[in-house]
């Protein structure tokens, strides 16, 4: 009896749990089909009870109550009451909304203060409490997923068919082919699908590592861009700009952002006991700057951001959203839950076919502020698990958070034979050596910059550079060069013998040998090739026989050194006479040693199809010591020789980006011209080319220094200062100061020089994007001019021989 009493009352119990925890799921989407995020959906109309879709418009409820009706609302769409029908507990609802003709317009706000501005200054003043980047440390685990796919334009191209249909010309009737071929492939799969699973690590301030433990490319078994996936949007929407494409966006939420967007609260959401008000944005009537329009959801419990959608405010070949769904872990931290984006260029490659990209990122197993080891911070942002790229689908299957459509997993089989039987790999393999500079053949390289390069002294320079590679070995390289000058009739030659010590680590160990042309008092800092710079302008040369050897390598993940020991011959090759010693030199033999040093504060590496991409967010360093060495190796000279260079880019907001470059050298010891420091002037006039750090109106070779210092300074206003909407010209100022001195200018004849202690002056005005045009409709080609006017002591006597002309060239989205 007792136990017929106690299953009885259990039945009841359960039977009452299932009826009174209905649960009805589903998805919303618009009209083209494309899945709706953080749409309001309340129940019965109950204001105080309803959920939000997620970022992929999904959305689940359980209710203890009887569900009759969702209400639908969301910015820029119809509302949409949806009566709810006994069958459709039993599957996923489909809801659709139809778009409206949503106007950003500003409200007039007729009576106080705009409300949203309070909510808005509230999110402001908690940004750095609920940015995940301003804690202490937090590790989590990211599944990312990017799918490349073409969007054919079919209302017209079944008009270009239907005109084309009883055509004779070959060419309209392979087109109309072409466009049958798209719509077929496009039902059956993407163009490109990539995965990965990465693990991403924090240490505040700078520290940052994402390792991959899995990916997954179609059509590549060993590709090496999989960092790409997390890099076509910030991590979270509290910075005071954001970037997209490399294009930076003033926030919404930075300081005093309501003085350049408006406002305006269109709903407001109860959950549990916050309410979440949801906000429209976009720039304010009039103002000039490169702004974001879409939606903010700021829930009151911290005044954090729920939801994010952003997109650029203006129009342009390409469009690009992103939306962000943040979650309150533990409440103690808002940390962000999914990240997507979409680029879409709905006219590439075809007017009729657009292509778009779109990503998504979960992010699960968050820990935040776990005790991290700052030495497990390696320089490299971005590592690769050794077996990483495995593709057993059961690993897959723990990380996905849905299983892969049936197109999706046909976008795999289709791209996966087309790569292999293209040869994808080789061909990345390839762009990635051509990349770097180098050309594989087998177990060799042939170097690029050596087959072909320019300067006023030779003119054209054609030859050969091999290297090995490490098909031969990763521990050593043997390399060799030359090249013949057209204009000087003379052989260059030279080679190297490297060993990699420590590959990782790129410790190095390199002995040089070359026959080669230098050109004198250059001041050389960095060590990354340039494709212009100012050795194009050389047309002052000395015959140089260098033999030397490097140690190469890096201290932590700030400095980078190399220590050089070498002896080294100079032979000008013009009109020169050194009267600073005794003896008669045709030839300056000079023994010296010498380190070199790079200082990149925080600097984080990311290996992307063969090219090292940096960055940092502090100052950019060069120092260099010589030490000559008289009487040592045939040494004939006894000198110190100090140079330093200091740069950095900088963004204001609301005033656009600086750029500062400072430029210091010191010599002490007698030494002749080509020891000295050569201002780096590239010449007055009409110039095609526009070299960075240079001075515009200073002639090549015309001030001389054994000590002086440079600054270049930058400042872009971007589109600050106007804007129009087909006439968007982007205006920087430049002013660039020179001074510098000479002891004992009577040793150098022959050379004609000035010295700067009184210091060279000039100012600068450059435009981009006085004309754009359309580059393959997927962006603008703009071109520009610079003008720039020379003042102060060495100012010329006429007003043409102190100006400077460069066009300019610029690609934008």
């Amino acid at each position: 009896m007792h136990k017929k009493l106690l299953f009885l009352i259990f039945f009841i119990f359960y039977k009452t749990l299932i009826f009174s925890q209905l649960s009805i799921s589903g998805i919303v989407i618009d009209q083209k089909n494309e899945p709706l995020p953080f749409v309001n959906i309340l129940i019965n109309k109950n204001q105080t009870d309803g959920v939000s879709s997620d970022i992929d418009g999904k959305f689940s409820i359980e209710s203890n109550e009887s569900i009759q009706t969702l209400t639908l609302s969301f910015v820029g769409f119809e509302k949409l009451i949806y009566t709810v029908q006994k069958e459709n507990f039993e599957k996923k609802l489909i809801l659709q909304m139809k778009s409206t003709a949503f106007d950003l317009q500003e409200a007039v706000v007729i009576a106080g203060e705009n409300p949203a501005h309070r909510i808005i200054r509230n999110v402001v003043k908690n940004r750095d409490q609920n940015n995940p980047e301003r804690m202490e440390s937090f590790q989590c685990l990211i599944y990312n997923k990017m799918i490349v796919e073409q969007l054919p334009n079919k209302t017209e191209i079944k008009k270009f068919q239907e005109k084309q249909k009883h055509s004779k010309k070959k060419e309209k009737q392979k087109q109309s082919q072409y466009f049958e071929k798209v719509l077929r492939n496009t039902e059956l799969s993407h163009l490109f699908i990539m995965e990965s699973v990465s693990e991403r690590s924090f240490l505040f301030p700078e520290k940052n590592r994402e390792h991959v433990l899995h990916n997954r490319v179609s059509g590549f078994q060993d590709p090496s861009f999989v960092a790409l996936a997390s890099d076509f949007q910030p991590f979270s929407f509290y910075g005071d700009h954001i970037e997209i494409l490399d294009k930076a966006f003033l926030n919404p939420i930075s300081l005093n952002s309501t003085k350049k967007y408006f406002f305006n609260i269109v709903d407001t959401l109860l959950q549990k006991t916050d309410s979440v008000f949801i906000i429209s944005y976009h720039p304010r009537k009039g103002k000039n700057f490169e702004g974001l329009k879409g939606v903010l959801y700021v829930n009151t419990n911290g005044y954090a951001l729920q939801n994010v959608i952003a997109e650029p405010f203006d129009k342009s070949f390409i469009q690009m959203k992103i939306e962000q769904r943040y979650k309150n872990i533990d409440d103690k931290q808002w940390f962000p839950e999914q990240l997507n984006f979409v680029i879409e260029a709905s006219k590439y490659p075809h007017k009729y076919i657009g292509t778009r990209i779109s990503g998504k990122s979960y992010l699960s197993l968050v820990q935040l502020n776990p005790k991290l080891d700052k030495k497990d911070f390696k320089i490299q942002g971005y590592t690769t698990a050794k077996n990483a790229n495995e593709k057993v689908d059961s690993i897959w299957l723990n990380y996905r958070p849905k299983v892969l459509n049936q197109k999706e997993e046909k976008t795999y089989i289709v791209v996966d034979s087309i790569g292999k039987k293209n040869k994808f790999d080789q061909i990345l393999d390839l762009s990635e050596a051509l990349a770097s500079g180098r050309f594989p053949i087998n177990k060799i390289d042939i170097l690029l910059p050596k087959v072909l390069s320019f300067n006023d002294f030779e003119n054209i320079r054609l030859g050969l550079g091999l290297s090995t590679n490490d098909q031969l070995s990763k521990y050593f390289e043997l390399s060799g060069y030359g090249g013949y000058g057209f204009s000087d009739e003379n052989w260059k030659y030279g080679g190297a013998l490297l060993f990699n010590f420590l590959p990782d680590e790129k410790l190095q160990l390199k002995f040089n040998y070359q026959q080669d042309l230098s050109e004198p008092a250059a001041l050389v800092l960095t060590a990354e090739p340039q494709l212009f710079s100012r050795q194009l302008y050389a047309n002052r040369m000395d015959r140089w026989e260098n033999k030397s050897v490097h140690l190469k390598g890096r201290l932590k993940h700030t400095v980078q050194f190399n220590l050089s020991f070498g002896q080294s011959i100079w032979q000008p090759q013009y009109e020169y006479q050194f009267d600073g010693s005794d003896l008669d030199f045709e030839k300056f033999n000079f023994t010296e040693i010498g380190v070199d040093l790079r200082f990149a504060f925080a600097e984080k590496i990311v290996r992307v199809f063969g090219t090292e991409i940096s960055s940092s967010r502090f100052p950019l360093i060069y120092l260099s010591y010589k030490k000559g060495l008289k009487d040592i190796w045939q040494g004939d000279f006894d000198f110190q020789k100090i140079a330093l260079s200091v740069e950095d880019n900088f963004r204001t907001r609301g005033l656009g980006e600086t750029s500062i470059r400072i430029e210091a050298g010191l010599t002490s010891g007698k030494l002749p011209y080509n020891r000295l420091y050569s201002a780096s002037g590239i010449g007055r006039g009409f110039q095609y080319l526009e070299i960075e750090n240079s001075f515009q109106t200073m002639d090549i070779y015309e001030f001389l220094s054994d000590q002086f210092v440079h600054l270049f300074f930058e400042h872009n206003f971007e589109t600050l200062l106007f804007k129009s909407k087909k006439f968007k010209p982007e205006i920087s100022i430049v002013q660039n100061v020179g001074f510098g001195s000479l002891n004992n200018p009577q040793f150098h004849q022959g050379v004609e020089f000035k010295t700067m202690e009184k210091g060279f002056f000039e100012s600068g005005l450059r435009a981009d994007n006085l004309m754009r045009f359309n580059y393959f409709n997927i962006m603008y080609l703009g071109l520009g001019a610079g003008i720039y006017y020379r003042f102060g002591e060495y100012a010329n006597p006429t007003l043409e021989g102190n100006l400077a002309y460069r066009l300019r060239l610029k690609f934008s989205f």
